[in-house]
């Protein structure tokens, strides 16, 4: 069954109306359980492609700034979950909600371009600058809880503090502007295809209720 928009007026004899967060899950079923698995896969994959991509970001942070302070073992779970976990889950869900939304209700109103463009800049925010934040922060809690590195404290030394995060932070200064990049890029890109998928979908629904088939 086909899902369209239009008024009450509008409505055919028999048509069950549904509100936009039942649209939405209307449609995610459908698109589940949509036969051409390569032409469905950027819809149900793409956020969690996103997600992967986050936290990749994060494993690459993490291990960096773990191996410069010499944390070893210490703290790897604690370390790991917020820097690793919660960028991974943001995207995804972020993606879902703000970019993919729009496409799977097919919203005639949304400039294609802009929601690549807002993917983008959400990955890079979500994919990239959480964790490149949140990974030197942890690493160097931790390794002044634990004392296994002498470093300058933000509260008591502040210039030499800053100074010494820009030491840490210089070996992968260029490859970070990459990293952002590589993460706005494929966001992008993904929703480019969430969206083509989405509508060729659209297309050979229609086609098959026109010639009377069922296709699912």
């Amino acid at each position: 069954m086909a899902l369209a928009k239009g008024n009450y007026k509008s409505i055919p004899e028999g048509a069950v109306v549904l509100s936009e967060n039942e649209a939405v899950r209307y449609q995610r079923e459908f698109i589940y359980k949509w036969p051409n698995w390569v032409q469905g896969f950027p819809l149900k994959l793409g956020p969690h492609l996103l997600g992967v991509a986050s936290a990749c970001c994060g494993i690459f942070y993490n291990n960096y700034y773990r191996r410069r302070l010499r944390l070893f073992h210490i703290g790897r779970v604690v370390s790991y979950l917020p820097v690793c976990f919660l960028p991974a889950t943001l995207s995804a869900v972020m993606h879902a909600e703000a970019i993919q939304r729009p496409i799977i209700l097919l919203k005639a109103d949304v400039c294609p371009v802009c929601l690549e463009v807002k993917a983008g800049l959400l990955q890079a925010a979500l994919g990239f600058l959480l964790p490149f934040l949140l990974a030197p922060t942890g690493s160097m809690a931790l390794a002044h809880q634990s004392g296994c590195y002498n470093m300058p404290q933000i509260t008591q030394r502040p210039t030499e503090a800053i100074q010494f995060y820009k030491k840490l932070l210089k070996p992968i200064g260029s490859i970070s502007w990459k990293i952002c990049a590589g993460q706005a890029l494929l966001a992008s890109f993904m929703t480019y295809l969430e969206a083509r998928a989405m509508l060729q979908i659209n297309k050979e629904l229609h086609d098959e209720e026109k010639s009377g088939e069922l296709l699912l």
